[in-house]
C-alpha cells in the first residue's frame, strides 16, 4: 500500500508520567486535538496500573524494563489500561475538542500478537504483524485513533504489549511520517546541556565514546535507534512539557524525506532500508 506523504500520520506515544499531571497532560490534549496532521496516539499507563494493583493486593515485578504479567493479574492490567487509562485519555481528547476513538491494539485485526518469547514474563505478549487499514480507514474519516497496548493472541486470550514496541509496530505498518516519543526529558543533550537536533548511529556511538552520552541516557537512545530501525521513520525522544513545540510539529507538513524536527527534541534516524509494509 502506498501512502501519500500528507496522509503519512505522526505516532505519538505517551506514558504514565504525563497522565499523572493533568495540568500538562490537559495542554498536550489541547496541541493534539489542534493538530492539521493526522494523528495516532499509543499509551501506555504503567503508573495508574501500579496502583490499581496495589489496591488489589498484587505485587508488581518488573523484568528488563517490563512488566510481569501473571495470569492472575492479566485481567487486571487488561481493566486499567484498555479500560480507565484509554477511556481518560479519549475523554479529555474529546473535551480539547479532537475527533478521538479509543481501542486496543487488538482491535479489528490493528495488530497479530503471541507471548514474549521470554515465557518468564507470563502474559506479556510481542507484534508479530500490524495492518494499518483500520487505522488509516479512522484517519481517512477525521478521527484520532487512542490505542491501549493490549494484544490478543491467537486463542483471543490478552497479552500485555511493551508500549515503545507497539507504537514502532504500528509506525512501521501504518507507513509513518515519524513517531514522538514524549517523555520527562527535553531529548539528548550535548556537552552543554542543550538537546542535540538530529541523531545517527555513527553519532551516537561517538557521543557516547567521549562521556556526552551517559547512563540511562545511553540505552534510550539505542533503543530509539532500533525502534527507528523497526518502524522504518525518523524517531523523536521530546518533551511533553513543552506542548507549544507539540502544537508547531503536529502544524508542520511533513516533507519526502520527513518532517524537520531542529526545533522539537532529539530525532533518530536509522539507516535506510528497504520498506515492507502490510496494508
Amino acid at each position: 500500500m502506498t501512502v501519500r506523504d500528507e496522509f503519512k500520520p505522526v505516532i505519538i506515544k505517551v506514558g504514565g508520567a504525563l497522565l499523572d499531571d493533568p495540568e500538562a497532560s490537559a495542554r498536550i490534549w489541547a496541541a493534539i486535538a489542534a493538530a492539521t496532521r493526522p494523528v495516532i496516539l499509543v499509551h501506555g499507563g504503567g503508573s495508574a496500573t501500579d496502583r490499581l494493583l496495589t489496591r488489589l493486593g498484587h505485587t508488581t515485578t518488573r523484568h528488563a524494563g517490563l512488566r510481569v504479567t501473571p495470569d492472575d493479574q492479566i485481567d487486571d492490567v487488561t481493566a486499567s489500561l484498555a479500560g480507565t487509562v484509554n477511556a481518560h485519555i479519549t475523554a479529555h481528547l474529546v473535551r480539547a475538542g479532537a475527533r478521538a476513538i479509543g481501542t486496543t491494539i487488538a482491535a479489528a485485526g490493528i495488530t497479530t500478537c503471541q507471548q514474549h518469547p521470554d515465557t518468564g514474563l507470563a502474559r506479556v505478549g510481542i507484534v508479530t504483524n500490524a495492518n494499518s487499514a483500520p487505522l488509516h480507514a479512522l484517519l481517512t474519516a477525521g478521527f484520532i485513533p487512542v490505542l491501549s497496548t493490549i494484544g490478543r493472541d491467537a486463542n483471543a486470550q490478552p497479552l500485555n504489549v511493551n508500549a515503545d514496541d507497539a507504537a514502532a509496530a504500528i509506525a512501521h505498518a501504518a507507513h509513518a511520517a515519524q513517531l514522538l516519543l514524549l517523555t520527562d526529558v527535553p531529548g539528548v543533550l550535548d556537552a552543554n546541556g542543550n538537546a542535540i537536533p538530529h541523531l545517527d548511529e555513527p553519532t551516537i556511538e561517538s557521543l557516547i565514546a567521549e562521556g556526552t552520552i551517559t547512563g540511562g541516557m545511553i540505552p534510550k537512545v539505542r533503543a530509539a535507534l532500533h525502534t527507528a530501525a523497526t518502524a522504518a521513520c525518523p524517531v523523536s525522544i521530546a518533551p511533553w512539557r513543552n506542548p507549544t513545540a507539540l502544537a508547531a510539529e503536529l502544524s508542520t507538513n511533513p516533507t519526502p524525506t520527513g518532517p524537520d524536527n531542529t526545533h522539537f527534541g532529539t530525532t533518530i534516524t536509522a539507516p535506510a532500508r528497504t520498506k515492507q509494509h502490510t496494508p
